[in-house]
């Protein structure tokens, strides 16, 4: 029987999964390399000019709907408006899976090497 694991990339090792502060940096950066106004960016998005601020200097959270709105509005993905963060996430993820897979024997790992294959084709 196959045992599901939950990997937890909230909080681990200090690391956050989102840093609102370089966030905020970079969609006023985007933003303006548009030329764009805060007004124009939130009609874009649906939102208030003043909600951009707000996420902007990191005072307010947008939602995963709005980020993708305002990814969308300036023509850039999200883990281009994520920036470093992404690469962090993966870090502590892979970590988390080591910890997983430290204890285990060869035969083990192996098995879990075919599965990650079979699974990773099968996403591509």
């Amino acid at each position: 029987m196959c045992k599901l694991i939950k990997l937890n990339v909230g909080h681990m090792n200090g690391v956050n999964t989102l840093n609102y502060e370089q966030l905020g940096i970079n969609i006023r950066e985007h933003r303006k390399k548009l030329g764009l106004s805060q007004f124009e960016l939130a009609e874009k998005c649906d939102v208030s000019p003043s909600f951009i601020g707000y996420i902007e200097r990191a005072k307010k959270t947008p939602s995963l709907k709005t980020m993708l709105k305002i990814a969308d509005s300036l023509n850039v993905s999200m883990s281009v408006l994520l920036g470093e963060n992404i690469k962090e996430i993966q870090n502590v993820t892979i970590a988390q899976i080591n910890s997983y897979l430290s204890d285990m024997n060869l035969e083990d790992l192996n098995f879990i090497l075919e599965n990650l294959i079979y699974f990773k084709n099968r996403i591509s």
